[in-house]
C-alpha cells in the first residue's frame, strides 16, 4: 500500500515531461507529414521523376496514411480524455461503460506506441522512396 502512495505522490513529476514529449512528437509528425510532401512535390524535377517512375502515388499515399493514423489516434485519445474529464466533474459517470473503456484505453501504452511507430515507418518509407528516386 505504501508503494502505491509513493508512486501517486510522484506521478505529477513524471506527467509533465511525458506530456511535453508527447506533444512534441505529435507536432513533429504533423509538421513532417505536411511539410515533407510540400517540399518534395513542389520540386518540379523531383515531381517529374516520381511521376516517371510511378512512385508519386506511393509516396503520397504513405504520407496520407501516416497523417490519417495520427488524426484518428488524436480523436481516440481526445475522446478518451473527455470521458475521464466528465467523470471527474460528475462521479456518477464513472459507472458507465464509456468511462471504463476510456480508462482502460488510457492505460494501454502499446495503443499509443504502435500507431506512432507505424507513422514513423510510413514517413520513413515515403522519404526513402523519394530520395532513392532522386538519387537514381
Amino acid at each position: 500500500m505504501e508503494e502505491q502512495v509513493n508512486r501517486g505522490e510522484h506521478q505529477a513529476d513524471y506527467f509533465e515531461p511525458y506530456s511535453h514529449f508527447a506533444r512534441t512528437l505529435r507536432f513533429w509528425f504533423v509538421a513532417y507529414g505536411v511539410g515533407a510532401p510540400v517540399a518534395l512535390f513542389s520540386n518540379e524535377w523531383l515531381l517529374k521523376k516520381l511521376t516517371e517512375t510511378h512512385k508519386l502515388g506511393c509516396v503520397a499515399k504513405l504520407f496520407l496514411i501516416g497523417m490519417g493514423i495520427q488524426i484518428v489516434m488524436a480523436l481516440v485519445w481526445r475522446t478518451s480524455m473527455w470521458y475521464q474529464y466528465i467523470a471527474s466533474d460528475k462521479p456518477v459517470f464513472k459507472k458507465t461503460c464509456r468511462y471504463k473503456a476510456s480508462l482502460w484505453l488510457s492505460e494501454q501504452y502499446w495503443l499509443e506506441v504502435i500507431p506512432d511507430l507505424s507513422t514513423l515507418g510510413l514517413f520513413g518509407w515515403a522519404t526513402i522512396t523519394a530520395v532513392s528516386v532522386a538519387c537514381a
